[in-house]
């Protein structure tokens, strides 16, 4: 089979479908896409919600608790603890088919009208974890989104095996870590990027196997240098304590200068490593794998993002989260022993041959359901025989192709589709695609897509910018009984116990800025899940990457970064 160009749906823009995609759409038994893989990714990223948390009462036990939905939508929300037991069934919501509407239309009612679970979390297994999203396997940890198997993190995402470390992006198997991005099995290491094997190190960039170094960028085993220039060891710690950052303004000062060095300096056209035939960003140890993003541990696999615990096989358009994930197509949110899933969100753990399903557990071979648990055999959450089911599903299937669901935007549905935007819970604003691609509310409602305008209320703050201490020795104790007023946004946060001892152990001073603006400030040093055309600036070879053109990183190919840095 040839290539075919194809003209999207939803942009207008043309894009290639590949042979090698039409062999694994065979496989899946599903049709070509009509979106194209840009659309397709933010279409399923606006039914993820990571951030954007309220407190509300659950609708089950009144308590009140964190929640991805405030209390003014028109939802039925319990929380974590009260949706995983057994005080309901999901299947008491079932629904019957309905052959005049269109199944899609059905199904968000069937949506609207299931508990939803406050937080997308694996409850049972998270000990003394409430303040979590997107989140398992974890203890004592505080506002992290994207975790597994950690303990005493705070307000960091995309994390796997951590310990004892705070506000970090894309941190794995490390522990004593802060304000990191992208740094895999470090120890004591601070305000670095794309560092491996780490310990002692400050500010620092591309570094693997190094200890007690500042400010450097791409070295390989070496200590005692600051700024890629050796030092003995008497003169380096006599440096660092000259630097001093338990002050933030010293903090301040050398981030700039360890920026403006590692600028003069060549980056490697991906962050990644153990690679075998990939391309993408902030991809590891992967094989056979194109247009990937932050994906750890994948083989065959296409346009996938936030694949963090391996591994994953087979799977195309599939965004989360891996840990033995095989045959996923057009599925988000979705991990933990699955396989053969198809336009779903959010279904974990041992989930299996499922279609059309949001917040389904232990289950298989479901079909347009959502919010039910350790099930077989579904369609609308109401229960058939193996043979009813196949019958009704291959009915429906043929029903969406002659009656597809069509939204306002004039855009058709027909069977092969992920989920209409209008399935979706969450305002754009609210989603994770407004972290990767920001529009404004009169751009996002052109489009078709929810608009949230409701606003979380903070109390005043009791401590104002100006007074936040700038040493950690200057912060007592009494600063937990304090609402500080963030320097970049002026919103409201406090600080907690666990961070303050992590700081106080790590000589590092007080924040002055709100967990949201840190987060942004790390998500500012992220290229995005887009690839361009660029010529390698040392050999002008073709390189396919995500550093715009215009952007002024020094980019050089494998083969040229390899030479430079060896």
């Amino acid at each position: 089979m040839n290539s075919e160009t194809k003209t999207c749906q939803n942009c207008k823009r043309s894009f290639i479908i590949e042979p090698e995609d039409f062999e694994f759409y065979e496989k899946m038994k599903v049709p070509p896409p009509t979106w194209c893989p840009e659309c397709r990714m933010v279409r399923r990223l606006l039914f993820s919600n990571q951030r954007s948390l309220y407190i509300r009462n659950c609708n089950l036990c009144g308590r009140r608790s964190m929640s991805m939905y405030p209390e003014d939508k028109d939802l039925v929300v319990y929380c974590p603890e009260c949706w995983w037991s057994s005080k309901w069934n999901g299947d008491d919501y079932a629904m019957d088919y309905d052959l005049s509407r269109p199944f899609l239309e059905q199904f968000r009612e069937l949506i609207k009208k299931t508990p939803q679970v406050g937080l997308a979390t694996s409850h049972t297994t998270l000990v003394n974890s409430d303040y979590v999203n997107d989140a398992a396997y974890s203890k004592d940890c505080y506002l992290i989104f994207w975790a597994d198997y950690c303990d005493n993190v705070m307000y960091s995402s995309l994390l796997a095996n951590d310990k004892d470390s705070a506000d970090c992006h894309i941190l794995e198997e490390s522990e004593l870590c802060y304000g990191n991005l992208n740094c895999q099995k470090c120890y004591r290491v601070f305000f670095s990027e794309d560092c491996q094997n780490c310990e002692n190190v400050y500010f620092s960039k591309n570094c693997i196997g190094c200890s007690n170094v500042i400010g450097c960028i791409n070295l390989r085993n070496q200590k005692y240098m600051i700024e890629n220039t050796q030092y003995t060891r008497e003169d380096y710690e006599q440096k660092l304590r000259e630097l001093d950052f338990s002050s933030r303004k010293n903090i301040e000062n050398y981030k700039k200068c360890a920026c403006a060095f590692w600028a003069t300096q060549p980056h490697k056209y991906m962050h990644g490593y153990q690679n075998k035939n990939v391309t993408g960003d902030y991809v590891r140890e992967s094989k056979n794998s194109f247009d990937m993003y932050q994906v750890v541990a994948a083989e065959d696999c296409k346009h996938c993002i936030h694949i963090s615990l391996p591994a994953t096989k087979d799977a195309h358009d599939y965004s989360g989260w891996g840990n033995n994930a095989e045959l996923m197509w057009d599925s988000a949110i979705c991990g933990e022993n699955v396989r053969n899933l198809r336009f779903c969100y959010n279904c974990f753990p041992n989930c299996s041959d499922m279609e059309y399903c949001v917040h389904t557990s232990s289950s298989h071979d479901m079909f347009g359901c959502t919010n039910i648990k350790q099930q077989q055999y579904c369609i609308l959450n109401k229960p058939y025989s193996k043979e009813e089911f196949e019958r009704l599903r291959a009915q429906i299937v043929e029903d969406m192709n002659a009656h597809p669901y069509v939204d306002a935007q004039g855009r058709a549905y027909l069977y092969g589709e992920f989920m209409p935007p209008d399935l979706s819970l969450f305002g754009y604003n609210e989603s994770r695609a407004q972290d990767y691609f920001p529009i404004t509310e009169d751009i996002a409602q052109m489009r078709g897509y929810h608009w949230y305008h409701g606003k979380v209320e903070r109390p005043a703050p009791t401590m104002k910018r100006e007074a936040i201490p700038d040493r950690i020795q200057e912060a007592s104790n009494d600063i937990l009984k304090e609402i500080l007023e963030c320097s970049s946004c002026g919103r409201s946060y406090k600080i907690i116990s666990n961070e303050l001892e992590l700081l106080r152990r790590f000589e590092l001073p007080v924040p002055n800025k709100c967990p949201d603006c840190r987060h942004k400030e790390r998500w500012a040093r992220m290229t995005p899940p887009l690839l361009w055309k660029r010529m390698c600036a040392k050999c002008g070879k073709d390189i396919q990457t995500s550093y715009a053109p215009e952007r002024p990183e020094i980019v050089y190919c494998e083969q040229c970064f390899q030479a430079e840095v060896a």
